[in-house]
């Protein structure tokens, strides 16, 4: 291809199968250079601007991909490239039911489109939906058994239905193919989590967020997988991270306080705590364990307020009445 460029620098064929398989080699800035090339020369190059288009999107800029990709479908609405790349912008952007359509459309035009169903399967998926994505991944594998993301989703989907025996083997399979995907890493460390195998849910974990330090839910269910371990100071540090990069995760304050409070961070532990009844009232867990916190820091009036509170909602809690009459003891 090069040196067909090079006899001819306004090959629109060679341009764009270069800038395509530099696009598979993950060079991205020389990929967008021969697409532009081409969009240059010809503005109506369907195949140029959705190629542009999908690595924009592994760019993570899907308001750009999505501006190639839907100028590439109005120049050629049964483009099933097309179709496909703007199902797979939309739901990065999580519009799940506008992709749904996308690859709809896609499989009405080629039912043997392995990517459609895919990313089809995908948007269930991310809908929670696991019975009809684990179906769509069925087919799309039944076309390309070699499809990694449809194993990873559905190694994924068999997570969520609780098989973990079944996600596994499908996870090993999606990352033999595909070693540096975070989201099968991800899933296989949440499906050894839930087997209560911690060293390897660690080792999964760990991986995906040496791929990708900004991910957010390895660092939560690494959290996880040290809280299990009764090792608090890590599941401390893992929780905080995922805070730090996702701060909407608020139920991971709970486990970070309590984390928190087995390292004798009381302060830390009681900031956590208070934010959880900011939007919890009824958390028995952040009552009680602030109780605690307040305990150990000897401030008994705060203390009994929080074993108070947390009486009120479990009445019949044999710790807590136990600890709210010690500080009442100690009161007078």
């Amino acid at each position: 291809l090069d040196q067909a460029i090079k006899l001819e620098p306004a090959n629109q064929l060679a341009l764009t199968m270069r800038g395509m398989a530099l696009a598979d080699l993950k060079e991205s800035d020389r990929a967008i250079a021969d697409f532009d090339q081409v969009i240059k020369l010809n503005p109506k190059s369907a195949a140029a601007l959705t190629g542009r288009g999908r690595i924009w999107l592994s760019k993570g800029d899907p308001a750009r991909a999505l501006a190639d990709i839907e100028q590439a479908i109005k120049l050629d609405p049964n483009d099933v490239f097309a179709l496909n790349s703007r199902g797979v912008a939309r739901l990065d952007q999580g519009d799940e039911d506008g992709a749904i359509r996308d690859f709809d459309q896609a499989i009405k035009i080629n039912p043997r489109s392995a990517q459609a169903y895919a990313g089809r399967g995908s948007a269930y998926f991310n809908k929670d939906d696991p019975d009809r994505a684990i179906r769509d991944m069925d087919q799309a594998l039944a076309l390309d058994p070699g499809l990694a993301v449809a194993l990873a989703r559905r190694g994924g989907a068999f997570v969520k239905k609780g098989d973990h025996d079944r996600a596994i083997q499908d996870l090993e399979a999606a990352l033999k193919l595909e070693p540096k995907d975070t989201t099968a890493l991800y899933w296989m460390g949440r499906a050894r989590y839930l087997k209560k195998d911690y060293d390897k849910a660690i080792a999964a974990l760990d991986e995906a967020i040496r791929l990708k330090p900004g991910y957010a839910a390895p660092y939560a269910m690494l959290g996880f997988a040290y809280y299990a371990k009764d090792d608090y100071a890590r599941a401390a540090a893992a929780f905080d991270q995922s805070l730090k990069l996702d701060p909407k995760t608020a139920g991971l304050r709970l486990y970070r306080g309590i984390s928190r409070f087995e390292t004798r961070d009381d302060d830390g532990a009681i900031a956590d705590f208070t934010e959880v009844l900011a939007h919890d009232p009824k958390s028995f867990s952040a009552a009680y364990n602030r109780g605690r916190a307040y305990h150990r820091k000897r401030d008994f009036e705060h203390a009994l307020a929080d074993y108070n509170r947390a009486v009120e909602i479990e009445p019949a809690h044999a710790d807590a009445l136990l600890n709210r009459g010690i500080v009442r003891r100690t009161l007078g």
